[in-house]
């Protein structure tokens, strides 16, 4: 069953507090600190050696504190490997951020190990990577309002994991051919709205951006998810520069905007982009085209650069939404139970209604004036006698005066 979203519109700056919460840390740095290079590091967490590489930028001084940017490396690969695949440092000596790479053990544990087909080692990675920010923050200038996490693949499903389970670390998320998983959605409580960023190819046949599995969300549940989270009431769909004719692949920039804390939600989605890095130092025929219209790293530091740490002090109710909104639901496919999401923004009388393929009512869900607001409304495959439906796919209505709109959905027994 799906938690009860919270907004947190009262916030404060987070200061910066370093808290170890008890762990032994063993730490193994270079002698000399050396600015444009990558220095490596490990120390044990929980009986496990973890190890990682920092990249401090050309003007890291070591007395102005830096912003910090975590990658987390694909499934099956190594963080060298995504440190020469992404070249995420060199886009940070420009633009002034530390890089660490952290390494997974073998891979990330970022939710998808529910399935049989992706497994993940029964690790704490969120605790892993809270212990790594303190032995940075002590070893390094590091501003501790301003550290983000993105990765690649299996890196960004931790990504949003983190966004769920250490948000009051991290001030905003990116992911690259990643979604969030079903048991990090149903286990997620972000502490503040997350500024979230998304890149994803409509081709990519590795995380499909329509369709999502029973471990986890469609790149589109994965948007709406965020979208209702942050309170976001307006939508704007760019179509970007083709720069790059060659490469099969244009880029459209849809924008989540008005959002609480001006926590936008960022979709670059890569028309007949693979599974791929957008303008990463190579190419890999299984993975599909990779477009070279933006570069992912680019992107995202901009991203970045707009958000810094904010928590809240006391939960307050949301923000009236500025238009009608019928989100897609999530799970989907979903087996015993899938939350509805719809907003008003004003008061109406509203019918939510299941139907067959046939157009036939079969579950009415809500029926009822309501006064402008967020509403989540859950569905247990049922009709209205408590009679249980067949696996099949159907459709889902909203419907006021001034407003109706239909999506589908997919029950699976």
């Amino acid at each position: 069953m799906m938690r009860s979203v919270q907004y947190f519109l009262s916030c404060i700056k987070l200061r910066g507090m370093i808290l170890f919460g008890g762990i032994f840390i063993i730490l193994s740095f270079a002698q000399k600190v050396s600015y444009a290079q990558i220095e490596t590091g490990s120390f044990d967490f929980e009986g496990h050696h973890r190890n990682y590489m920092v990249y401090l930028p050309n003007n890291y001084p070591g007395t102005i504190n830096f912003p910090l940017v975590i990658y987390l490396h694909s499934y099956g690969w190594t963080a060298q490997q995504g440190m020469n695949y992404t070249l995420l440092h060199q886009v940070a000596d420009t633009s002034g951020f530390i890089v660490v790479y952290p390494s997974a053990i073998n891979n990330w544990n970022s939710g998808i190990g529910e399935g049989a087909g992706w497994q993940t080692p029964d690790v704490d990675d969120v605790g892993f990577i809270n212990a790594l920010i303190d032995t940075l923050s002590n070893h390094y200038s590091i501003n501790l309002e301003r550290i983000y996490a993105c990765g690649f693949s299996n890196g960004g499903f931790m990504s949003y994991k983190l966004a769920c389970q250490l948000s009051h670390r991290i001030a905003a998320i990116a992911s690259v051919g990643g979604v969030i998983s079903s048991g990090t959605a149903d286990n997620c409580n972000p502490q503040h709205t997350m500024p979230v960023l998304q890149i994803h190819g409509t081709a990519d046949g590795i995380v499909s951006l329509l369709y999502g599995t029973t471990d986890w969300y469609s790149v589109d549940q994965t948007l709406s998810y965020w979208t209702y989270v942050n309170g976001c009431v307006q939508v704007n769909t760019v179509l970007l520069p083709d720069l790059d004719p060659t490469d099969g692949c244009t880029v459209k920039k849809i924008t989540y905007s008005n959002c609480s804390d001006e926590s936008n939600v960022i979709f670059y989605k890569v028309i007949n982009g693979g599974h791929s890095w957008p303008g990463a130092a190579a190419d890999y025929s299984w993975a599909g085209n990779k477009t070279n219209d933006i570069n992912a790293g680019v992107e995202i530091l901009n991203f970045f650069n707009n958000y810094e740490l904010v928590t809240s002090i006391e939960p307050t109710p949301s923000s009236t939404p500025g238009e009608f909104c019928l989100f897609q639901n999530y799970p989907n496919p979903f087996n015993t139970e899938t939350t509805i999401l719809y907003q008003l923004p004003e008061l109406l009388n509203v019918k939510l209604v299941i139907y067959n393929l046939l157009g036939q009512s079969i579950a009415i869900l809500k029926d009822e004036e309501q006064p402008a607001g967020n509403y989540s409304v859950q569905w247990d495959g049922k009709d209205d006698t408590g009679k249980q439906f067949h696996s099949g796919v159907y459709l889902y209505r909203l419907e006021t005066m001034e407003f109706s709109e239909v999506k589908k959905l997919t029950l699976q027994r």
